[in-house]
């Protein structure tokens, strides 16, 4: 699956949609029917989901946490994320590293 289709540029940065599963037995990033899942252990209780979320990309990716925001979703499953200061193809093979298909 090309993940190019799934990041989009804005004028500070990057984004992308992922579907978030809490309370799940692992925590990962998975690349399913087309569409970005992320598994996290951690409950969906006091934003603990999202910063799960947050501290997986940021270490996976090699970011500051402080560049990476949930722009779209915060009390969804389905969230926007925005990487600052990272270019659309740049972004792309960050999460090629790092997904599971």
């Amino acid at each position: 699956m090309d993940l190019r289709r799934l990041v989009g540029e804005t004028s500070v940065g990057s984004r992308f949609t992922v579907y978030v599963k809490p309370g799940s037995k692992d925590t990962v990033l998975k690349l399913e029917r087309g569409e970005l899942v992320f598994y996290t252990e951690e409950e969906p209780i006091k934003g603990r989901a999202n910063a799960s979320l947050i501290k997986h990309l940021s270490k996976n990716m090699g970011i500051p946490s402080s560049k990476i925001e949930i722009v779209h979703g915060v009390r969804s499953r389905v969230k926007t994320v925005l990487v600052r200061d990272l270019r659309g193809e740049s972004l792309v093979e960050l999460l090629e590293k790092i997904v599971v298909s």
